[in-house]
C-alpha cells in the first residue's frame, strides 16, 4: 500500500509542469527563435572603430525592442550610448535579424515589449587577461507594474488532512478516521477544469467483513481513490473563490495485511467511486509575480475548506456505502496574465 502511495505521488508532482506547460502554449511572451546567445552574437559581431570600440568597453547597454504580431523586432531605445553612429549601426543589425517567436495570447498573436541587457568585452592586447562580459533581459516584479491583469485560467496544487466517516453497509464495518488528499487541477477561463485527484483513509474496524480467511483483519483498513476531475469554478474573486468537483475515482481497500510480494491470500478490495467536492479558498497573503520561462504569471497562497460525499461500490457489498469527508488544506494557485503595464520609471537603467 505504501508502495502505490508513493509512486501516485510521485507522478502526481511529475505531471504540474505538464500543466504548466498547457497554459504556456497559449500564452507565451515575444522571444529570439534562436535563445538571447544567438541574439547577442549579432551584435558582437558589428565591426565597430577602433574609437567606438573604446566607447562601448565595459559600458552596460539595455535594449528595448518591439515586436509586431509577425514577430518583426525594431530597436526602439538603446539605453548606455549616445553616440549617433553606434545606435545606427544595432538598430541596422536589428533590422537584418531572423523574425522573432511573437507573443501569444490565448493562441493568438500580439505586439510585445523585449528587454536585453548586453556588455561589450573589453579585447585583448598582449599579456592582458580576457574579461568576462555579460547579457540577459530584465525580469520586472509587481512593484515594477502599474497594473496587471489575470486571464481567469489558473493552475492548482492542493495538500490536506481530511476527517471521513461511513453509512451504509460500511459504516457497520468502519468508525471515523482521516487521511490525506492531493488534487491538481487546470480551470480555463470560462471556470471549467480538469484534473488529477488522490486521497488515502484509515478508519477503525469496529466488525470485521464476514470474510472466508483465517487471517487476521487490519485494524485500521487503508483505503486509497485515485482519479480524475471535472470542476466548474463557481465564484472567483480578489480575496477568495469556491468551485465544485466531480470526481470518479479508482477505489482500493487492503482488508488483510500482506506478507510478502508473493502472498496470494491477503485480501484487498477493489472497486470505484464517484464523488461530488466542495472547496472554499481564502487567500492567504498577496499575489507574488513569477516567470515561468519567460511568461509572466501571479502565484498565491490559499486556506482550502473541503467537503464531499463520495458513494463506494467495491466487490464486496459489506464493504460498500456512503462516505462523507471533511479537510483542511494548503492550496498553491498560479494565475495565467493577459495584460499588464510597465511603470515609466521602470525602463530606465538601474532602477
Amino acid at each position: 500500500m505504501l508502495k502505490i502511495i508513493l509512486k501516485t505521488l510521485f507522478i502526481l508532482l511529475l505531471a504540474l509542469p505538464a500543466y504548466s506547460q498547457a497554459v504556456d502554449t497559449l500564452n507565451t511572451p515575444a522571444k529570439p527563435r534562436d535563445g538571447l546567445t544567438q541574439l547577442a552574437l549579432a551584435y558582437y559581431k558589428i565591426k565597430f572603430t577602433k574609437e567606438q570600440r573604446k566607447q562601448l568597453v565595459g559600458v552596460e547597454l539595455e535594449f528595448i525592442y518591439s515586436v509586431t504580431p509577425d514577430g518583426t523586432p525594431t530597436l526602439e531605445e538603446v539605453h548606455g550610448t549616445n553616440e549617433p553612429a553606434i545606435i545606427d549601426s544595432l538598430k541596422r543589425i536589428t533590422s537584418l535579424l531572423p523574425k522573432f517567436q511573437p507573443k501569444r495570447e490565448n493562441g493568438i498573436n500580439e505586439s510585445d515589449l523585449l528587454f536585453m541587457k548586453l556588455q561589450f568585452p573589453r579585447y585583448r592586447v598582449a599579456a592582458e587577461p580576457l574579461h568576462n562580459y555579460n547579457f540577459g533581459y530584465k525580469a520586472f516584479t509587481l512593484n515594477d507594474l502599474e497594473y496587471i491583469h489575470k486571464s481567469g485560467s489558473r493552475i492548482d496544487g492542493l495538500i490536506g488532512v481530511l476527517g471521513n466517516g461511513f453509512a451504509g453497509n460500511a459504516g457497520k464495518h468502519l468508525g471515523l478516521g482521516g487521511g490525506m488528499k492531493m488534487d491538481m487541477l487546470y480551470t480555463g477561463k470560462n471556470g471549467f477544469g480538469g484534473g488529477m485527484t488522490m486521497s488515502f483513509y484509515g478508519n477503525k474496524l469496529k466488525e470485521p467483513y464476514p470474510l472466508q480467511v483465517t487471517r487476521a483483519q487490519n485494524n485500521a483498513p487503508p483505503t486509497l481513490f485515485l482519479g480524475i476531475i471535472a470542476s466548474k469554478l463557481l465564484s472567483q474573486k480578489e480575496q477568495s473563490n469556491f468551485n465544485l468537483q466531480l470526481e470518479l475515482n479508482y477505489a482500493i481497500q487492503n482488508v488483510t495485511p500482506k506478507e510478502s510480494e508473493n502472498d496470494k491470500d491477503w485480501v484487498q478490495l477493489q472497486g470505484f467511486s464517484p464523488g461530488l467536492v466542495a472547496n472554499y479558498a481564502l487567500k492567504i497573503g498577496k499575489d507574488k509575480l513569477y516567470y515561468y520561462y519567460g511568461s509572466p504569471m501571479l502565484y498565491s497562497n490559499y486556506f482550502n475548506l473541503n467537503g464531499g460525499i463520495r458513494p463506494i461500490f467495491f466487490n464486496l457489498k459489506e464493504a460498500s456505502g456512503l462516505m462523507l469527508e471533511f479537510g483542511i488544506s494548503f492550496r498553491m494557485g498560479m494565475h495565467g496574465v493577459t495584460e499588464y503595464k510597465l511603470k515609466p520609471e521602470a525602463l530606465v537603467p538601474g532602477k
